[in-house]
């Protein structure tokens, strides 16, 4: 999924973090208990604006211009380590790689109620021919390889034009509200709208990181900011998603 810088020694500072809460529509006031729900909320809001500024920002390198309220949105310490990283982030050598094991499941007892799912080697199927014009338009038109689109798309969604993740990213390439609203889409749930931002997207950061493509997933994945400030600590998530989409690529015929 496309995602937003996480907590880490430069991300806004306490000030910057207690300003967000007092300005925010969604924070509770002082008398409200902070139950779970409100908690959560709190840190998907906080989410969306970091990854908004990250977008701010990546577009500013693109254009030269970036206005007074979205230098605001950034906190001085995160627009700092993007701007003035002193060396280009290294990924982790393949050695480091890390393919999860193959998780084997037991059949449930007899008589339980267990939740149908579907077939997500028939979902893909039947979706990859469906979405593949879009792809080749979206490839066209931002300069992509289609099969580097198509093997995100299989990586973030499956090419289900509906899946919303845990922290909230929607669509076929998984974009974060705040990502997709930066990038002009109006439906995150349009197949067509969703994979040509994610595709412009995807190009950004194909450009930022001089055409290096495990640099661009890496960040598409982790945060841009994240990448930047802490190429050395990368998540171990962050390193299986780009040896998974490095590996359809080099099984593609």
């Amino acid at each position: 999924m496309v995602s937003s810088p996480a907590s880490g020694p430069v991300t806004a500072s306490a000030g910057i973090f207690r300003r967000y809460l007092d300005t925010n529509s969604a924070s509770p006031s002082l008398s409200e208990k902070l139950t779970p729900d409100t908690i959560r909320t709190l840190a998907l809001s906080l989410i969306s604006a970091l990854d908004r500024s990250s977008m701010q920002a990546l577009f500013s390198d693109q254009t030269g211009r970036m206005g007074s309220g979205a230098m605001d949105a950034l906190s001085t310490d995160l627009f700092m380590a993007m701007r003035q990283a002193s060396r280009p982030p290294q990924l982790p050598s393949p050695d480091q790689v890390v393919i999860p094991p193959v998780v084997t499941t037991q059949a449930p007892p007899v008589g339980s109620v267990v939740e149908k799912q579907p077939a997500a080697v028939e979902v893909s199927g039947s979706a990859r021919e469906q979405y593949r014009p879009i792809i080749a338009r979206a490839a066209e038109q931002y300069g992509l390889d289609p099969k580097l689109i198509e093997a995100v798309v299989q990586t973030e969604s499956d090419f289900n034009a509906q899946a919303v993740s845990p922290v909230g990213a929607q669509g076929l390439m998984q974009l974060m509200p705040g990502t997709a609203a930066d990038l002009g889409v109006k439906d995150a749930f349009n197949p067509e709208q969703n994979i040509m931002a994610g595709s412009k997207y995807l190009k950004q950061l194909m450009n930022r990181y001089d055409g290096d493509t495990k640099l661009a997933l890496a960040a598409y994945n982790w945060g841009m900011g994240n990448l930047e400030r802490n190429p050395d600590k990368m998540p171990r998530e962050t390193v299986n998603y780009v040896a998974k989409i490095t590996g359809l690529l080099a099984n593609v015929g």
